[in-house]
C-alpha cells in the first residue's frame, strides 16, 4: 500500500526519529491513524539497487546549493553505464530537468599479466598498500599513468619491472640536472642570450610541454607517459644532456658557455617538474626541495612556469636537419666501431660531403662538440671509404695524437705531456 498520505506521514516520522528507526520500530509507527492495526508490514528491501547512489547529485545540491548542477565529471568503472551513471541521469532529470554531470569518465578493471581477473583464490592480486610500501607510491602512480585506463589494465612483476626502469630513467635525469645546477644562481647567472643549440633545446621543451598539458586536459594520461619517456630518453639523455657534459665538467665555473647551458638545464628542470607533478608527486617534491632557488613551502603550491620558447619555422627546420646529420654521423661512427677503426667517438675525425640541398649546414658552429667527435671537415669530393647515409656521405678516421688526462680529447701537443692548453688555462684559473 502506497499513497501520498502514507508517504508524507512516514517522511515526517523519519525526520523525527531517523532512518535507522525504519528497521527497529513497528510498522504502525509510520502510518496515519486510519491505517494502523491492519497488519501492514514494512518493506525492508531497498527500492532499487541504484536509487540511493543515483540520488547523490540531488542530495549534494540540496545540502550545498552553491555547487550548481551539472557537476564537472563522474568517475567510475565501465560497468556503471547501466548502473550509477544511468540512475543518476534518470533521477536528476526527473527531479530537476538537468543532467547531473557534464562529462563521464569510465575505467576498466585491473587484471594480472595474463589478463585474468584478480581474485584471492588465484592468489594473483596486488595490494596497493603493500606495493607502495615496497616500491614507493610514485612507481604505482607511474604504472597507472602508463595504462589506457579506459580498458582493463594489466599488472604483474614484469610490467612493474619495466615501469621501475622508466622511473629510474626519469629520476636519474632529474638528478643529473640538479647536480649541475648546484652552483647556479638564477638571479645572477641566468643568461638571456643563448647559442642556437640551446635555443633549439628550449624550442623542443615548449613543444613537448604544450603536448603534455593538452594530453592532461584530454585525460590522456598514457600519452603523457609516452611523451615524457620519449623526451627524457631522446631529447635530453641521448642528445642535449650528453654533449653538454664536457661544457659542464671541463669549462671554468663562471664560463659564459657553461652558464648558458645551466640556464637551459634550469628551464628543463621546471619543465619536468610541471609535467610530472600530477603523477610523481613525491619525487618532484624531493627534487624541488633540493633546488638551489628561492622556494615556496611545497612544489604543489606553484603554478606552472611560463615557458614559451618559440622560434621561427626556418630556424626549427634548420636544426631538425642538423639532427638528421647527427643521425648520419652516429651511423658512420657505429660502422667504424664495428670495423675497429675507432673505439670512441671523441677519437673520430669525420669528413662529410653534404647533399647539395643541405650545404647550409656547414655554417653551424661547434658541430664537433655537439656530435661528440674530435673534429669535422666538410669536403666536396669523396672516395670509396665514404659511407652513404641519409643526407650525406661520411668517412671516419682515427685521430692520432696525445690524450688530455682531464678532458680526454686527443691533441697533437699537450702541456707537460699531461693536459691540453684549454684545460691548463682552466686549471690555472682555479
Amino acid at each position: 500500500m502506497l499513497n501520498n498520505e502514507i508517504l508524507n506521514y512516514a517522511i515526517n516520522k523519519i525526520e523525527q526519529v531517523g532512518t535507522d528507526a525504519w528497521f527497529s520500530l513497528d510498522a504502525d509507527e509510520f502510518l496515519p491513524d486510519q491505517y494502523k492495526n491492519k497488519s501492514l508490514r514494512k518493506e525492508k528491501d531497498i527500492l532499487d539497487v541504484w536509487f540511493d547512489s543515483g540520488s547523490s547529485a540531488i542530495a549534494l545540491n540540496q545540502k550545498y546549493p552553491n555547487l550548481k548542477l551539472p557537476y564537472d565529471v563522474y568517475l567510475e568503472g565501465n560497468d556503471q553505464y547501466r548502473g550509477w551513471f544511468n540512475a543518476s541521469m534518470i533521477n536528476s532529470t526527473i527531479y530537476s530537468g538537468i543532467s547531473p554531470y557534464k562529462q563521464l569518465v569510465s575505467h576498466g578493471m585491473t587484471t594480472d599479466e595474463k589478463g585474468n581477473k584478480m581474485s584471492k583464490s588465484l592468489g594473483n592480486g596486488v595490494d596497493p598498500i603493500e606495493f607502495s610500501n615496497e616500491l614507493g607510491a610514485d612507481i604505482l602512480r607511474l604504472w597507472v599513468a602508463s595504462t589506457d585506463f579506459t580498458d582493463d589494465q594489466k599488472i604483474g612483476k614484469e610490467i612493474i619491472k619495466q615501469i621501475s626502469e622508466s622511473y629510474r630513467k626519469i629520476r636519474n635525469t632529474i638528478r643529473f640536472i640538479l647536480a649541475n645546477l648546484n652552483d647556479f644562481n638564477p638571479q645572477t647567472d641566468y643568461q638571456k642570450t643563448l647559442s642556437e643549440v640551446d635555443m633549439y633545446s628550449l624550442a623542443n621543451l615548449t613543444s613537448f610541454k604544450n603536448k603534455v598539458l593538452q594530453a592532461y586536459e584530454e585525460l590522456n594520461f598514457n600519452l603523457v607517459y609516452t611523451l615524457v619517456m620519449n623526451y627524457v630518453t631522446k631529447n635530453l639523455s641521448a642528445f642535449y644532456l650528453d654533449f653538454i657534459k664536457d661544457i659542464l665538467y671541463i669549462n671554468s665555473k663562471n664560463d659564459l658557455r657553461r652558464r648558458q647551458v645551466q640556464t637551459v638545464l634550469y628551464e628543463q628542470f621546471y619543465c619536468l617538474i610541471d609535467v610530472l607533478r600530477p603523477i610523481l608527486v613525491h619525487t618532484v617534491e624531493e627534487a624541488y626541495q633540493n633546488l638551489n632557488d628561492n622556494k615556496v613551502e611545497s612544489v604543489h603550491l606553484l603554478d606552472n612556469r611560463e615557458q614559451n620558447f618559440v622560434y621561427d619555422e626556418q630556424f626549427i627546420n634548420k636544426w631538425d636537419k642538423v639532427m638528421l646529420l647527427r643521425d648520419d654521423v652516429n651511423k658512420a661512427l657505429e660502422v667504424n666501431r664495428e670495423n675497429k677503426i675507432i673505439n670512441k667517438g671523441f677519437e673520430a675525425i669525420v669528413y662529410i660531403k653534404l647533399d647539395q640541398e643541405y650545404e647550409y649546414l656547414k655554417e653551424i658552429k661547434d658541430l664537433s662538440q655537439i656530435f661528440i667527435v674530435n673534429s669535422i671537415y666538410f669536403v666536396d669530393n669523396i672516395d670509396n671509404d665514404f659511407i652513404r647515409t641519409n643526407i650525406s656521405s661520411i668517412k671516419v678516421e682515427q685521430k692520432q695524437g696525445l690524450k688530455c688526462q682531464r678532458c680526454w680529447q686527443i691533441f697533437d701537443n699537450l702541456v707537460d705531456d699531461e693536459i691540453c692548453y684549454n684545460c691548463n688555462n682552466v686549471v690555472k684559473s682555479l
